[in-house]
């Protein structure tokens, strides 16, 4: 198992204490997915599989009953849960810094996300990219992130940080109307990515809390602790090419972003038993299957955005993949 496969016990006091308020028994959670008393307790010194992070997100939606509780767990967090990474932040100096930093180190959090910053004629955009969210619980997953996210930066702000809109690479939820009430803003569903979008004035806020000591004490600790984060060459690709959900870079591009030749790439990956095309086709697959479970894209416009010029091409792809076409798999997973 790669250490990518690992997932971290940070949240899981505010996990279980969520859990409980609903009605539902944590201790028979944790227990079902196979998690010890023993991890439970030493919290952010332990990880689980991802196999196990899924059934948890999975099964705590079954037993509360309760299809939004990945607003219901991001929205309860608070600074002090995210250890170094919440005390660097909100030690900033504005909230465009406190930013920068939660997107350089998220991975310190968790390593199923990365974060990246873009701007266009709509503001500035706070990108998630999920480079190995499961497609499954992929909607509660990362309604956790964001309103941990929003909350997080509204908090270190006094309050004075809005976004201006949500852009969700899902569809729709049936209790969509709980959103505005979370993020303040309007959502739009069945977006390509996954965003947070900000007037440029949001991100000039002052931080009420800025303090350059504790800041440059808290960032040194994350930088120890994104050491010892798994980031091997293989990793480094797949982040890349999840980053632009196509059209996907060449080897070649992404070898001149590594600074190394791409005969020196391609022989780094054999080194790691896998090549190029194997990770881009890995890649390929995940979005496909996470466009098919959760978004209501046309077959034909996601073998676009995998960038197929010709969707019979990624038809024979995702067979190939999955066993079954993506008209078959979509079919069943309803």
């Amino acid at each position: 198992m790669s250490p990518i496969d690992r997932v971290p016990l940070y949240y899981i006091d505010n996990h279980m204490e969520l859990v409980d308020s609903l009605g539902a028994d944590s201790a028979k959670l944790f227990e079902e997915a196979g998690i010890t008393a023993r991890e439970i307790d030493a919290g952010e010194d332990a990880t689980i599989s991802l196999e196990q992070f899924t059934f948890v997100l999975r099964r705590s939606i079954e037993l509360t009953g309760e299809p939004a509780i990945g607003l219901l767990l991001g929205s309860r967090m608070t600074i002090t849960n995210h250890g170094s990474l919440g005390l660097a932040a909100m030690s900033s100096a504005s909230v465009a810094e406190a930013a920068d930093l939660i997107g350089r180190y998220i991975q310190v959090r968790t390593p199923l996300i990365d974060i990246e910053f873009s701007e266009d004629s709509s503001g500035i955009a706070l990108r998630i990219i999920e480079t190995k969210v499961p497609s499954e619980v992929k909607v509660v997953f990362l309604e956790t992130v964001m309103s941990a996210l929003i909350g997080a930066l509204r908090f270190i702000a006094g309050g004075r940080c809005y976004s201006k809109l949500i852009r969700c690479s899902y569809s729709e939820p049936e209790y969509s109307s709980l959103y505005e009430g979370i993020f303040l803003c309007p959502a739009k569903f069945d977006q390509p990515y996954m965003e947070l979008i900000f007037e440029p004035e949001q991100l000039k806020v002052a931080l009420p809390n800025y303090d350059k000591t504790t800041k440059s004490k808290a960032v040194e600790q994350c930088e120890r602790e994104i050491l010892e984060v798994p980031n091997d060459v293989a990793m480094q690709i797949q982040r890349r090419l999840a980053a632009n959900r196509g059209p996907f870079p060449s080897l070649e591009r992404i070898a001149e972003e590594l600074n190394m030749t791409a005969r020196t790439l391609r022989r780094r990956l054999a080194e790691a038993g896998t090549c190029f095309q194997d990770i881009l086709d890995g890649v390929r697959r995940d979005i496909a299957v996470d466009y098919l479970k959760n978004t209501r894209l046309s077959v034909s416009e996601i073998a676009f955005f995998l960038g197929y010029n010709d969707p019979s091409n990624f038809g024979r792809a995702f067979k190939k993949w999955c066993g079954v076409s993506p008209s078959q798999f979509r079919g069943k997973d309803k």
